[in-house]
């Protein structure tokens, strides 16, 4: 029976480091190969149980632990091999932790502790299996990882490691395996003590680190979009300004040829002159593209202007209301996914034509924005969130995160995909109503 369990266990923990893996980490793993490694390893393990017993057995059921680490490894390419590894022992320790506890309160028999680590594996699996297919957990804690330290998540997995380790330390000490009630009482006392000396406190601790750190990271985040709606601000005035200019040109060029008719030179150098100085002024930050509002405007000027060193081209269609949206909320919605779009387009092979299209439409109160971008390989979406390849993962995360909050500020939806090598931004707000804070 005991080796039922173990062979379940090992079962267990496989099937959950793939889901994790494919679920949360935004891995997608090759099912056959799933399917047949998951096969010839049980199968191994059962054999060696069968013609070899129990002693081998614990020796390759420890071996195939860490090989089927190294599998899920293999089978998510792109998945980090100490993040599983972490995964793999938070997942354990959690076990360990509550099979303890209940051994402690209740002094177990070996086969009944054996019994109650196996539930506590199954009820760990479904957990697993429901956070990891469940939306909005999944959601939820794929945002929290992308926006933790990693200092932080380390000591979130050291923590629950030395519990579980003083919590084993304990129940092997012969003194307080005895049945006295003293000895009773001060076996619950000690795994409580270890409970919260080497969890509790540490997640507390966590908590205020973390709080700390995304706060720090929010008011950084809220500073550079104020300075971009400022900069992009300013941009806007600018293309008014030649606007305006243009507008004005043909009262100066009426005013200049009517001076000169009259030999009256000196005017007409002096509306010559202003007309010089307006143009300079206007077109100090020429905005080629007229969406209807100068902030996006400026926007996507700025961002052609930087695309267009890797030979990318942004396209704008349809029209936005210039008071539909707040210029930080501007920023945020096209400021981050444009950075995105120019991105995956640098990625593209040469021959590939690298075009941005970024297209609005207003209808009954609403707005409906798309942003699509051409993309070298297939993007991984789960629960609309994707994985990100950047190296500061945390800010990326963090826009991704503001691009939802943002959308949702406005009653609106978010909605990202992946089809025939484009990825598409969708995103429908309302604009008839005061945005909610």
């Amino acid at each position: 029976m005991k080796i039922v369990f173990l062979v379940l266990e090992s079962m267990f923990y496989f099937i959950s480091l793939l889901c994790i893996s494919y679920k949360i980490m935004g891995h997608r793993p090759n099912r056959k190969l799933c399917l047949l490694s998951f096969v010839c390893l049980y199968a191994t393990l059962i054999l060696i149980a069968y013609f070899w017993g129990y002693t081998v057995f614990l020796y390759t059921h420890a071996i195939i632990q860490l090989i089927q680490i190294v599998l899920v490894r293999l089978l998510t390419s792109k998945s980090k091999f100490l993040s599983l590894v972490g995964t793999y022992t938070l997942i354990y320790c959690v076990n360990v932790i509550f099979a303890i506890t209940v051994n402690c309160i209740f002094q177990l028999s070996e086969y009944s502790f054996s019994i109650v680590e196996g539930i506590f594996n199954l009820i760990t699996f479904m957990c697993c299996l429901i956070c990891c297919f469940d939306g909005k957990i999944s959601l939820k804690i794929r945002q929290i990882v992308s926006l933790l330290p990693s200092g932080i998540k380390f000591l979130t997995i050291i923590s629950f490691a030395i519990s579980a380790w003083l919590m084993s330390l304990l129940v092997s000490n012969p003194t307080l395996n005895e049945n006295a009630p003293w000895n009773i009482a001060m076996r619950i006392s000690l795994v409580l003590l270890s409970l919260f000396v080497c969890t509790t406190f540490p997640v507390l601790l966590i908590t205020v680190l973390t709080n700390s750190h995304l706060k720090k990271q929010n008011e950084i985040f809220e500073r550079e979009l104020e300075a971009q709606a400022n900069h992009y601000s300013a941009l806007a005035k600018s293309n008014y300004e030649l606007r305006r200019f243009r507008h004005d040109f043909s009262n100066i060029r009426i005013g200049i040829t009517k001076s000169l008719d009259e030999n009256d030179r000196k005017t007409a150098l002096e509306m010559l002159e202003f007309g010089q100085n307006s143009l300079r002024q206007a077109t100090d930050g020429i905005v080629p593209y007229d969406t209807g509002n100068g902030i996006v405007d400026a926007i996507l000027a700025d961002k052609q202007a930087k695309a267009k060193e890797s030979d990318i081209t942004i396209r704008f269609s349809g029209s936005i209301p210039p008071s539909a949206l707040s210029p930080v909320d501007l920023c945020v919605i096209f400021g981050n996914t444009i950075d995105n779009a120019v991105e995956a387009c640098q990625k593209l092979p040469a021959e590939i034509e690298r075009i941005i299209s970024v297209s609005s439409l207003c209808s009954n109160g609403f707005i409906f924005i798309t942003i699509e971008n051409p993309i070298a390989e297939e993007v991984l979406i789960v629960n609309n969130s994707v994985n990100t390849t950047k190296e500061n993962g945390t800010l990326h995360g963090f826009g991704l995160y503001s691009l939802n909050k943002t959308v949702k500020k406005y009653d609106g939806e978010l909605k990202l995909s992946s089809e025939n090598h484009m990825f598409r931004v969708n995103m429908d707000m309302c604009i008839k109503l005061s945005p909610t804070t």
